[in-house]
């Protein structure tokens, strides 16, 4: 994730001074194709904006995911978040939203079909912004506790982007029932998944042979090898997959290394 950049690239680009509507948006338009290629990632390969209508701005982005439900599901409760997030901090997005302009965005899959959408307009905006307050108010104990948000090593924007991940938690996984409670990072640079499993599979996890096939499950789901590609570009260099049962006792833990993948 390289959202710094991005706006920072942006900003730059920006000129200063009196616009009309029409240019505003044009200028949004060119200036975000410009800084588009800043914002990659191990999921993201590309983004480009386009005006529609006066009124209209799409945003795509073009993703390495598969088209699988498990994908839309998981997604559709991240990805909306962060690019609201970042479409706010760039230069007269606001601006644009108090003027009537509505924005589109798309992700597709790997295969260009339609992976989810959501339109931002000034009422969603302000929904959004409402639901934040409300979030950081009930979360400040639970994120002055997270060992990620008093590392000082840790860059502000990965502290955001694991805010926002653990904003849409928990999440569900349907074909196991196992919900992923917290994503954190720990003094020894490892990226910490809490998972509880469904109490009629806790005495499993109590095998001491469950561990070599635990960690081929976490090597094989790719949201979350996107996560940790992602993290060691910001130093981390482990991921650490703990399970619990309903009454938060830990159970086990497996640990997966970038080499992992490689095998």
């Amino acid at each position: 994730m390289r959202i710094t950049l991005f706006i920072v690239t942006i900003l730059m680009f920006s000129l200063v001074g009196c616009k009309s509507r029409k240019d505003r948006v044009n200028e949004f338009v060119n200036n975000y194709n410009l800084a588009s290629e800043t914002i990659k990632s191990s999921v993201i390969s590309h983004t480009h904006a386009r005006q529609i209508v006066d009124t209209l701005i799409r945003l795509t982005f073009a993703t390495t995911l598969i088209d699988t439900e498990s994908n839309k599901e998981y997604y559709s409760q991240l990805f909306p978040d962060m690019y609201t997030e970042l479409l706010l901090q760039l230069p007269d997005t606001k601006i644009l939203l108090n003027e009537g302009v509505s924005f589109e965005v798309v992700f597709l899959a790997k295969n260009n079909q339609k992976l989810l959408e959501t339109f931002l307009n000034k009422s969603t905006v302000n929904d959004y912004e409402n639901k934040i307050r409300k979030s950081n108010m009930a979360t400040l104990d639970t994120e002055n506790k997270q060992e990620s948000q008093q590392n000082p090593l840790l860059p502000d924007e990965y502290k955001s982007y694991l805010k926002i991940l653990n904003r849409n938690l928990p999440f569900e996984d349907k074909s196991s029932g196992c919900l992923i409670l917290a994503i954190d990072i720990n003094n020894q640079r490892q990226l910490v998944y809490q998972i509880q499993v469904p109490d009629s599979l806790s005495l499993y996890f109590k095998d001491a042979l469950i561990s070599d096939v635990l960690k081929e499950e976490v090597k094989n789901n790719k949201q979350i090898e996107n996560v940790l590609m992602d993290a060691i570009e910001m130093g981390i260099i482990q991921l650490k997959a703990e399970y619990y049962d309903s009454k938060k006792e830990l159970l086990t833990s497996v640990t997966i290394n970038k080499e992992d993948y490689k095998k």
